[in-house]
């Protein structure tokens, strides 16, 4: 029980740190300017000032993309986290610094690695969908079909679950495996 709950409190505390720029508090700068843009609309607004609705929008809008690019690359860099703490039996927060340490300047293989290993699992999704839609598609009116339809579906996503979750697991310690096994 100790230990899942140290692994809730890591998952945890992954978010929190890729949202709040931890390791790189200089990236707060943009939810900050996120912000102030986000104030300028509404004091735009009260104040009925389009330019300043229109500076506040667009700093808004910029920022918010930077901010969630930033936000992209830190949860990149904090994925291997989990790997880390079951692993080397490391403590919540040992095993988010050495999965930044790690994944310093090889964010973008690992961000490339699990946005592919995504769109696979999307794909077998969709096929493992298909029986389920045609069943819906098929059943009309009648709620016997309907009830088919959505034991199907149930079915399916509790096995595209399972899929995920242990090819997820295994995909992700091959590629740490891999990125240690690289020279610095």
């Amino acid at each position: 029980f100790h230990d899942t709950l140290r692994f809730g409190l890591l998952e945890v505390a992954q978010v929190l740190v890729a949202l709040f720029c931890w390791y790189n508090k200089k990236w707060l700068l943009s939810l900050l300017v996120l912000f102030i843009g986000l104030a300028l609309v509404f004091t735009g607004t009260l104040s009925q000032s389009l330019p300043l609705m229109v500076l506040g929008l667009l700093l808004a809008v910029v920022s918010g993309i930077a901010y969630v690019i930033i936000v992209f690359y830190n949860s990149a860099r904090l994925s291997l986290a989990d790997i880390v703490f079951v692993e080397q039996k490391k403590g919540v927060f040992e095993s988010l610094q050495k999965s930044w340490m790690v994944a310093d300047k090889k964010v973008f293989r690992v961000f490339v690695g699990q946005l592919f290993f995504g769109l696979v699992l999307a794909l077998v999704f969709i096929v493992i969908s298909i029986p389920s839609f045609i069943l819906t598609v098929f059943a009309g009116q009648s709620p016997d079909f309907l009830l088919l339809a959505f034991a199907v579906l149930v079915v399916t996503n509790a096995i595209t679950s399972a899929i995920a979750v242990l090819t997820g697991s295994f995909a992700m310690v091959e590629l740490y495996r891999q990125i240690l096994a690289e020279p610095v």
